[in-house]
Parts: structure tokens; sequence; C-alpha cells
């Protein structure tokens, strides 16, 4: 009897093997279908309509003026938030992706107009905006653009046979450090003159407000450009820096009882004025935030979990409000507590999308969060892509219809590619145990 019980106790582990043999095969099979559709995107859609399209070798840097159908509008003007996010493109692809000395030349022509052209020789800092012969057009000094900067600088040091970018970053922090960080309140000026000097009371800065305000958009990139820069040099300064950032971004900037992000403060960081019926919700921007804080707790090795409250609790009205619950992919804004009412879907923030959904699951281990990533990624194959011209649609309208211009100086080749790298450099894609925990619970 003894004999026979050990015998199908045997043949049980045999069959037990064998199912779990299956279900491993089968979660690899589906992840390298994942793995498959994202990397197609990145080299059949993305790098092969940037190169060498947009290099500009009459005058410098990168042209960035297609319509719709891919056609060049002209050369337009040169800024320096998209400039950047060009040199951070090629930089990232080179050194991750496609050892291909075409895009490390494209990243050495990027970086030679940043640093001989876009720099200001004179007071430091970068211009805001040139004119297609590179005649200075918006001179003063955004810290929206100097963070894209810094973020740049230090992707393509990464790359570089020589230590100049990394030198330029160093005196690009220690100039934000001296002028724009905000002792008193904490956080950092915006909006200055050329020579980092504060500009009249009532002139409006380039993205539309006064030098007295503080912007979320603007914070967000700061945190980002600090990451880079605490990784590449370990600056005990810039890790203070770093935390303070943190603190602000999971804490101040959030409404507490909506759980969603306010956009605008003063100085010291009191939310602008506007009627409660009135507030918006940008669902781009609270997306964001949870895949900045993810890599801030990489950059200082501290566990995701300390905020998982914070992320879920961010995460929940976004679905709530914010998904498309029908066809995939979130909706442009909408007022506190109610669905979105601009229905748009913008091209960046699907990327962010990707990025935080699958950040999110790695956290919590819910699979909504994964069913959510899928439905996005369905939604960006579908409708967001344009596989006859290269490159994502800038906007999708409720009717389906692709609007807006292919490239312009807000639109480059960053947050697409930066999208479908990072979402690849999760743990879900090097971790069988993590996908095999979805599979199984289907």
């Amino acid at each position: 009897m003894s004999q026979r019980i050990n015998i199908n106790q045997e043949l049980i582990f045999i069959i037990l093997q064998y199912f779990l043999k299956m279900i491993s095969d089968y979660s690899k099979d589906w992840i390298n279908i994942i793995k498959f559709r994202l990397e197609k995107i990145l080299k059949d859609n993305i790098i092969s309509f940037w190169y060498p399209n947009v290099i500009d070798y009459e005058f410098g840097g990168y042209n960035l003026s297609y319509d719709i159908g891919n056609k060049s509008i002209s050369n337009g003007p040169k800024m320096i938030v998209s400039q950047a996010r060009m040199l951070w493109f090629f930089s990232k692809i080179y050194k991750v992706k496609f050892k291909n000395k075409r895009f490390l030349r494209a990243a050495d022509h990027g970086f030679t107009f940043l640093k001989e052209v876009m720099w200001d020789k004179k007071y430091g800092g970068f211009f805001w905006e040139l004119d297609p012969t590179t005649k200075i057009l918006k001179p003063k000094k955004h810290l929206y653009g100097q963070a894209f900067a810094l973020i740049a600088l230090l992707e393509y040091s990464k790359v570089c046979i020589n230590d100049e970018p990394l030198k330029l970053a160093k005196k690009l922090f220690i100039i934000l450090e001296k002028n724009a960080h905000d002792i008193d309140n904490n956080g950092y000026l915006e909006y200055f003159n050329q020579d980092w000097s504060i500009p009249p009371k009532d002139e409006i800065g380039y993205l539309g407000f006064n030098h007295d305000a503080k912007l979320l958009n603007t914070h967000i990139h700061i945190l980002e450009a600090l990451n880079y820069y605490y990784r590449a040099t370990e600056d005990t300064l810039a890790k203070e820096r770093l935390i303070e950032m943190m603190f602000i971004l999971s804490n101040t900037i959030i409404d507490k009882k909506s759980g969603t992000c306010i956009e605008n403060f003063t100085l010291d960081w009191i939310p602008l004025k506007i009627k409660e019926n009135e507030r918006r919700v940008y669902f781009g921007h609270n997306i964001k935030i949870s895949s900045v804080i993810y890599t801030s707790c990489k950059t200082l090795n501290l566990s995701n979990k300390i905020f998982l409250d914070f992320l879920t609790h961010l995460f929940s009205p976004l679905i709530k409000y914010g998904f498309d619950s029908k066809r995939g992919g979130f909706y442009d804004s909408g007022k506190v507590f109610q669905s979105a009412d601009h229905l748009n879907k913008i091209w960046w923030v699907q990327a962010e999308g990707l990025i935080s959904l699958l950040i999110m699951y790695e956290i919590t281990n819910d699979e909504k969060y994964l069913e959510y990533f899928i439905r996005t990624l369905n939604w960006i194959e579908n409708y967001q892509i344009d596989w006859d011209n290269g490159e994502w649609f800038n906007e999708i309208t409720p009717k389906g219809n692709p609007i807006g211009p292919k490239v312009n100086i807000w639109k480059a080749g960053y947050h697409t590619t930066k999208a479908i790298l990072e979402v690849l450099n999760l743990k879900l894609f090097h971790e069988k145990d993590k996908a095999m925990h979805y599979i199984k619970n289907k």
C-alpha cells in the first residue's frame, strides 16, 4: 500500500512540474510578445522617423518643424527644451540600444549647438529660443528649459569621449543653485531676465505666468534633472535638493481631498486663486508624478513602499475620471471630482501612462494596473501611432481623428522613446516570477 502511495506522489510531482513548466513557458511567451511589440514601436516607428530627418546641417542643432503628414513646414525656431530633448534622444539611443556611430554623431552635433550657440557665454545658462539662423529671439532664462538642458548634458556625458558635457552640467547646476533655489520657501524660482535678475512683476513669462509663480510642470522636471545630476556626481547638495523636491511633489502639491495635483502656486506654496469649481486636473502631470518618485527612490536606495499609500491615492482618480474604459488610453483633463471633459488623447500623456502603470503594478502587485497598461498599449498601437509615416500623432480627437503637427518646438523624440526604454527596464521583463504571478491568476 505504501509503495502505491509513493508512486502516486511521484506521479503527482511529475504532473505538477509539467504544468509549472507550461505556465513558465506561457509567461515567457506573454512577456516576449509585449517586449516584441514595444521594441517594434521603438525601432520601426520612432527611431526611423527622427534620424536623419531632423539634423540641421546648415545652422546647427535640430530642425523640429514637420506637419502631420511629415512635410517640413520650414526651418523653424529652436527652443532649448526640444533641442535638449533631441540631444537626450540620440545619446540614449546610442548608449542603450543601437551602437551605431551615426546616432553618436547626431548627439555630438546637438551638444555642439547647445554649447556653442544656445549657452549664454556672458551670464551662463541657456537661452530660451533662437530663430532658424541662430539669432536670439527669447534670451531670458526659464527653469523648465534649464532642467531639460541638465538632463540632456548628463545623458550625453555617458557616451561622450571627454568630460565637457559633465563640466557644463556642473557649471549649470551651480548657476541654478545660486540664482534659482528658493532658500526661504524651498523649491525653485522659475523665470529670470537674461542676467538672472528678477523681471518686472507684471511681466508674463515663457510658460504663461510671471516670475513669482511656481509651477508643478517645472518642478516635476527639476526633480527629474536632480536625479540625473546626483547619479552622475554624488554631490551632497544635489542629494539635499533631491530629497527636498521629493517632499514637495509627494506632499505640498497634492490636494488631499481629491488626491490630485494642484498645478500652480505662489512663491510660498499657496495655490494660485481659482474658483473651486473651475480647478482642472491635467492627467498627464498626475501620471508623471509616480514615475519621478519611483526613480528618485531608486536613486536614493529607498523602498518605494514608503510612498505606496500616496501613489495609490494619486492614481485612483486618474483611473476613475481620466481613463477611457472603452478604448483605452488617458484623456487630457477634467474638473476635480468629475469625468474628463477634454477628451483628446495627447501623445506624451499616453507615453507617461505606459511607464507609470507598469511601475504601479511593480509596486503594488495589483493586476488592474497591468490590465490598464495593456489597454493603453493597445490604444497607442491602434490609434496614436502613425505606422505609415512614423512617430506618434500629436493628438487624437474623440472621433479618432489625428490633429496637430508631427514635430514642433514642444514635440520631439523624448517622451515616446523614454517610455519604451523605461518600461523595458522594469522588473516585469527581467523577473519571470512576476510574469507567472499574473498568468496563474488569469
